[in-house]
């Protein structure tokens, strides 16, 4: 211990050994590495053939041909092992994209019964920064909340999401992430209530200490409707020191009170367990693209299923960011749709599997992920769990 910084696991041991029930003020953002064995991306026994059966050419190849967009300029960094959560190298790595080709599921909920609703802890409702041409129409958002009031730490005051926090024209790191992620569960459960509460910044990848995220969780269940319990999805984790009992006691509570928790496995190509994600009957979920699993994303036994999370499609910003420091040309310059890789972006499409099974068998959330995700006939990856089928 240096004078005057305390180390924080010797002082919860301490603690600890005096009988106080202690543990760290866990926080989540980063997915840290490990040597843990073959990853599921090296394996040969999950050809393009067999995955085609099982996941729909519209989630598979967002954008007609499954190629990129081209970027004017030269080509950012994408995501591979060791990379953050949907972030990479201090810029966004989200590109510009047109809007997709492929069918969507169009409306799947019909008639004036409740609905489930879709609470998503993320960056807050995306708007357009000052001075963009078009403005941002997101409808389909049917409420977004600021970060519960009185336990708000390293947030901005702002509820939404312009993708510049910091005002110096160019794009956050997480810009845009919570309205990208309702976007695809709009575009693919279209009729769901959207509900986005701001857990994160956008700079740095976002952050929320454990304390904070459980004190959101319980904002949460308040916004879950009370007939048709839904989802609470989380897209953003990391590794404790020890197990969050903080956290897991708020999952819990929301889990009790009827809602399915989502969490996305982390993007390190690692098998280390990653939190809320490995949480008990927290549904964890790892990538897959149109050739097997990614091979950014993380496994193990704690990974319960897998959706695409490759070259994903949504809804973005319509504005010209600044191209950012040693960027040639300008790849900033987006139309209302861009393209990212990640398992932050195979947590919805989850959603939206669970969603639409859900509409047309009328099962109720808990139900839809004993059909869809645990059911044991189910094709699965060793290490990713069942894939769902969207």
């Amino acid at each position: 211990m240096v004078k005057g910084i305390f180390d924080v696991t010797e002082l919860v041991s301490r603690a600890r050994s005096l009988g106080v029930d202690a543990q760290p003020n866990h926080v989540f953002r980063l997915h840290d590495s490990c040597c843990c064995g073959p990853h599921p991306a090296a394996a040969s026994a999950f050809p393009a053939a067999w995955l085609a059966g099982l996941v729909d050419a519209s989630a598979r190849q967002p954008i007609k041909g499954g190629a990129r967009q081209p970027i004017k300029g030269g080509a950012r960094q994408s995501i591979k092992g060791g990379a953050r959560q949907g972030i990479k190298g201090g810029a966004s790595s989200a590109v510009r994209a047109v809007a997709p080709a492929g069918p969507t599921s169009g409306a799947i909920w019909t008639g004036t019964g409740a609905t489930p609703s879709v609470i998503v802890l993320d960056t807050g409702a995306p708007v357009n920064p000052p001075g963009a041409a078009t403005a941002l129409s997101t409808p389909w958002i049917v409420n977004f909340n600021a970060y519960p009031s009185g336990n708000q730490t390293k947030l901005p005051a702002q509820t939404a999401d312009d993708g510049d926090q910091d005002d110096d024209g160019f794009l956050d790191e997480a810009g845009g992430h919570g309205g990208f992620i309702a976007g695809l569960i709009h575009r693919f459960a279209e009729g769901t209530p959207i509900t986005l509460i701001r857990v994160l910044d956008t700079l740095n990848g976002g952050l929320i200490a454990e304390d904070a995220l459980s004190a959101a969780l319980g904002a949460a269940i308040g916004e879950l409707d009370e007939h048709q319990k839904g989802f609470i999805t989380m897209s953003f984790g990391g590794t404790t020191w020890d197990t969050p009992n903080v956290l897991a006691l708020a999952v819990s509570d929301a889990q009790k009170a009827g809602a399915v928790v989502i969490a996305s496995a982390g993007n390190d190509a690692t098998c280390e367990p990653q939190y809320p994600a490995a949480l008990p009957n927290v549904v964890s979920v790892g990538a897959i693209g149109p050739d097997g699993p990614a091979e950014f994303t993380n496994y193990g036994p704690w990974v319960r299923c897998c959706a695409p999370g490759v070259d994903m499609v949504s809804t973005f910003f319509s504005h010209n960011f600044d191209a950012g420091p040693g960027m040639d040309g300008d790849p900033d310059d987006f139309k209302g749709w861009a393209m990212w890789s990640g398992t932050s972006f195979a947590v919805p499409m989850v959603a939206a599997g669970l969603l639409r099974d859900m509409a047309h068998h009328g099962r109720t959330a808990k139900q839809a992920v004993e059909a869809v995700i645990d059911a044991p006939h189910l094709g699965r990856i060793p290490g990713l769990g069942t894939v769902v089928n969207i």
